[in-house]
């Protein structure tokens, strides 16, 4: 066995390392004359290099792996025979350091890279959300379109990551799963609004619904889904329990063919029971971008009036075609809610699209911060957003629906238009409307 059946193994078998019948050179054959360094005789292992053109396969006194153990033996032949020692102690070779600078130098670079990049992520991630000053939120809008939106697509990102954990126990039961338009949206246990139940009846406290805080009240809205068939007695039961008198509607009935919202309220002048509410439509208006209707609800005696607001320019999973639009839209609903709190203490406004969170969330989310911005000089959109996610579930559905929220704000901001007067000609409508009612 010689070098060049043994070299590049990982196990490297005993081989020979001398030319076959290599004869050390004799200096003195006097032993007795010889002292003990006399005609010595070093023989270095590894000593040779064994490629290149004058290199035969036969012997080779190859180089040794860097960082190996080695152990040596010797044989000694005379013309009497041969005798062998025994294995030597192992000899360990020098260590190949280049492979470790390499290494050092690479991982510093690869270390100095990763640093480069968390810190860029995170400057990028502080750069997409944070309170920010409203003088300088345009620009801030401005920067997050930049790359394709790319900015906004990693906040929007990190907000549908952390998905609440909060339990949905009641919407899942058995009695409360059929009154669920969509299995994706559906209530949380903690912030689900409450029916008054009815005896004996599983379930019949149940509504798809829940309390999301405003600006000034924990329970300023109730998100709820488009209602259905099967659960119409539960809405008005709702809106009666609840003391509503707005309701905000975001989705048409059918959109591109499907049924998003079944018409939970009767035909003009045709009072219809729903459970022990009897509900008639005492006026309707069909304006350019919205319906505005005025129902009656009646129970044992006592009327009240209710107003629904039904928005016809957003399309599902999109946003209006401009930020004004809805911004005129919001402002004239609110208009509508400040006229009256000093006839009835102030309730909760219900927002419904089809499934409740998607559309609906975006109104929400525009209308508490049009009311943040009148009171200080910064606003966080992304931690709003995100708070919001933990009262129901799915909130502010899409990326351009976060986007449409920031453009909704520069509008008002960079707006010479003062958003809280609504055109003239519609308080007037609404107050004579509200006096045909009070006169029927």
């Amino acid at each position: 066995m010689n070098w060049f059946l043994v070299d590049g193994l990982n196990n490297i078998p005993p081989y020979i390392a001398t030319k076959p019948n290599w004869k050390p050179p004799c200096a003195n054959r006097n032993r007795r004359k010889r002292s003990s360094t006399d005609g010595s005789n070093i023989f270095v292992i590894g000593n040779d290099a064994c490629h290149g053109p004058s290199t035969t396969k036969e012997y080779c006194n190859g180089p040794l792996p860097d960082g190996r153990s080695f152990k040596v033996k010797s044989f000694v032949c005379t013309d009497y025979g041969c005798t062998e020692t025994v294995y030597s102690q192992p000899i360990k070779t020098a260590p190949n350091m280049t492979a470790a600078f390499v290494g050092g130098a690479v991982s510093a670079v690869v270390v100095l890279v990763l640093v480069v990049l968390v810190v860029f992520l995170m400057r990028r991630r502080q750069a997409a959300h944070g309170p920010v000053k409203l003088t300088e939120f345009p620009a801030f809008v401005e920067k997050m379109h930049r790359d394709s939106d790319l900015l906004f697509a990693d906040a929007y990102k990190h907000i549908k990551e952390p998905r609440p954990k909060h339990p949905c126990t009641v919407a899942k039961s058995q009695n409360c799963r059929a009154k669920n338009r969509y299995t994706y949206s559906i209530p949380y246990d903690h912030s689900r609004v409450k029916l008054g139940p009815s005896d004996n009846v599983g379930g019949s406290d149940y509504i798809n619904a829940n309390y999301v805080p405003g600006y000034t009240s924990p329970r300023a809205y109730i998100a709820t889904q488009g209602p259905m068939q099967a659960t119409f007695d539960d809405f008005w039961r709702m809106v009666w329990e609840q003391n509503v008198d707005t309701i905000v509607m975001l989705t048409k009935l059918v959109e591109n063919g499907r049924i998003k919202c079944d018409k939970y309220w009767p035909d003009v002048y045709k009072p219809k029971y729903y459970g022990d509410l009897v509900v008639s439509v005492t006026s309707e208006s069909n304006l350019s971008d919205y319906t505005l209707r005025i129902f009656e609800i009646k129970l044992k005696g006592e009327r009240r009036s209710v107003r629904q607001f039904a928005y016809l320019k957003w399309p599902d999973m999109g946003c209006p075609e401009f930020p004004e639009m809805l911004l005129e839209f919001l402002e004239t609903v609110k208009d509508h809610n400040k006229r009256q709190r000093g006839t009835r203490h102030k309730a909760s406004m219900v927002v419904h699209c089809s499934a409740g969170v998607g559309r609906t969330g975006t109104f929400i989310v525009v209308d508490h911060l049009l009311q943040h911005i009148r009171h200080h000089d910064d606003v966080d959109v992304y931690k709003l957003v995100l708070d919001m996610k933990n009262h129901r579930c799915n909130m502010v559905q899409t990326e351009d629906q976060f986007i449409f929220i920031h453009e909704c704000l520069k509008a008002c901001i960079t707006s010479d238009r003062n958003y809280e007067e609504v055109e003239e000609h519609m308080y007037e409508q609404l107050t004579i409307m509200g006096r045909q009612h009070l006169q029927c």
